[in-house]
């Protein structure tokens, strides 16, 4: 099986040019048991000069292989199996990835389409690579063991390099509250797991709607909430209406929030007990952001419920 393809896009604002090129190439072999997947970025970004002349700002060029070859022989066998089923699932998730946006395209229209497909081929590297990291992993799945100031700044990481990724020059930082303080009793961001706050450029996350004994409920927020960001900025996606904006930002964030529990060994079984337990610890810690969230208008924040 070989699957390959191209996406291009292209971005004018003033006189500034902006080209990036995605290639994605895929191909696994049952008969010799091996599989792979190369994925690069190429970026360019110039500028017009008054006599006419393009300048080019700045190029750069990403690869990334996943390659699964045949196995060996190794003085560590039981490691190299995990080795390459942990690739063959990094594999199977980005086409998998694929053949979901593309079936939703009718709905999505060409811009949206094409974004899902961009960030599903950049997405699954990126949770493939923090998936393997040993020391990154527990922060993310045993959030509820961490201190509000610990867990806020490995989720502000998260969130930041997401929102570069996505031409971002000014990230939204991520500000941990609790939705069930008095302050928020007539307000929905009590019920809501996350938002995005077009107006103050924050990232909200309800710690009491987020189980934090599991990683891939908090990636499902970052992820959403950096589509949510990454549509009021990008004018490609600016004009989608309401519920394709929705769609984007929800495909976005399911697909890491399962990709993540594939690659991660996350914990699938809910603990709201932990939770609970964690937010009744640090309620005094989350008094200032709590404060911050709750003067923030409804009408600005784009949620994740």
């Amino acid at each position: 099986m070989q699957l390959e393809g191209q996406i291009i896009e292209e971005h004018q604002r003033d006189n500034h040019y902006t080209k990036t090129t995605y290639g994605l190439s895929v191909g696994a072999s049952l008969k010799y048991c091996n599989a792979g997947a190369h994925y690069s970025k190429e970026h360019h970004r110039s500028q017009t000069l008054a006599n006419g002349k393009e300048q080019t700002l700045y190029a750069t060029k990403t690869e990334l292989a996943v390659d699964t070859a045949p196995i060996e022989v190794l003085a560590d066998p039981v490691q190299k199996g995990k080795d390459i089923y942990t690739d063959a699932q990094a594999l199977y998730s980005m086409v998998e990835g694929t053949v979901e946006a593309v079936s939703k395209a009718t709905k999505l229209g060409v811009a949206g389409t094409m974004n899902t497909l961009v960030n599903n081929i950049e997405d699954v590297p990126e949770l493939y690579t923090k998936a393997k990291d040993e020391k990154a992993i527990p922060k993310i799945n045993n959030a509820q063991e961490a201190i509000p100031a610990e867990l806020a700044a490995v989720i502000n990481q998260e969130a930041h390099k997401l929102q570069a990724r996505a031409g971002a020059e000014d990230p939204a930082n991520v500000l941990l509250y609790q939705g069930q303080d008095k302050q928020f009793e007539d307000s929905d961001l009590q019920r809501y797991a996350a938002g995005y706050d077009t107006a103050q450029n924050k990232i909200y996350l309800n710690t009491q709607k987020t189980d934090l004994s599991q990683g891939s409920d908090i990636m499902a927020s970052l992820y959403h909430e950096a589509q949510r960001k990454e549509n009021h900025i990008n004018p490609a996606l600016r004009h989608l209406n309401d519920e394709q904006q929705e769609q984007l930002a929800h495909f976005r964030g399911d697909r890491a929030q399962k990709v993540w529990n594939r690659l991660s060994g996350a914990s699938r079984k809910a603990n709201p007990t932990a939770t609970q337990a964690w937010n009744q610890r640090n309620s005094s810690a989350l008094a200032t952001s709590n404060a911050f969230v709750a003067q923030s208008r409804e009408v600005d924040v784009k949620p994740r419920e």
